[in-house]
């Protein structure tokens, strides 16, 4: 039956992958079956249908194990969770969410004290970093953008995670942004600076450190405006706009 359906309706298969991803299931030609249930997930979380979406990502998780066992390739694996861990976010279980996306980075080599010094010695070093970005710049920002894909999913998770955590701890979120800034510069990456510079204004807006808060989201607005993404410009517009009202400046 999924063979049929690829051959009658090849041009328009995105109308079917969920169908597809059942009859492959059921066929147990788990490697189909696994590829139709992503392409299913992110469909439905593109449409907010994150139940939906979130039973596909965990159908996947075990079609992929019942091919490959726990031989996962830990890219993919990262992918997986902070898809899962998006979706649990915007179910509105945080908690959830969180450990998806700690599970996730932990699979790309990187980690965040969970300890409330371990934190705050974390945001210490991240902040002497930064003022080392902003006062030697030619030493600490990249000009060249590295985008392999480890890089941009880790960036992808460090931004997840900090609208997470500035719900769950907002010292974390502070961490988060940081981090996310800060390797973003060292790897030249334009959506993780400008996402990072946003995040990290709002916090020194939230402080009450409004000339900071100001330079930053400038400087996302302009980092924003090179990658020519709708979504990453109409974020840091974003973060302008809250600015702006912290000001009162209706």
């Amino acid at each position: 039956v999924g063979q049929c359906i690829e051959t009658l309706f090849a041009d328009r298969l995105e109308e079917f992958y969920s169908v597809l991803a059942h009859h492959y299931t059921q066929a147990e030609d788990w490697e189909k079956a696994q590829a139709y249930l992503f392409q299913a997930a992110d469909q439905a979380g593109s449409l907010a249908a994150d139940a939906e979406a979130l039973q596909h990502y965990q159908q996947a998780l075990a079609a992929y194990e019942r091919v490959f066992g726990d031989r996962w390739e830990p890219l993919q694996r990262a992918m997986l969770e902070r898809k899962m861990g998006e979706a649990l976010f915007r179910r509105g279980d945080f908690e959830a969410a969180a450990k998806s996306l700690r599970q996730a980075i932990t699979r790309l080599d990187k980690s965040f004290p969970e300890t409330r010094w371990g934190i705050r010695i974390s945001i210490a070093k991240e902040l002497i970093t930064q003022i080392g970005h902003r006062l030697f710049p030619r030493w600490f920002i990249s000009k060249v953008e590295e985008t392999d894909a480890v890089t941009a999913e880790l960036a992808r998770i460090g931004e997840m995670m900090a609208w997470i955590d500035y719900t769950l701890d907002q010292e974390h979120s502070l961490l988060d942004l940081l981090w996310l800034l800060n390797f973003s510069e060292h790897k030249g990456l334009m959506f993780g600076i400008a996402n990072g510079c946003s995040g990290v204004g709002i916090i020194f807006d939230v402080i009450g450190v409004h000339s900071v808060a100001r330079y930053y989201h400038q400087l996302a607005v302009s980092m924003a405006e090179k990658t020519r993404s709708p979504l990453n410009i109409g974020l840091t517009y974003f973060g302008l706009t809250l600015h702006e009202f912290y000001l009162g400046h209706l």
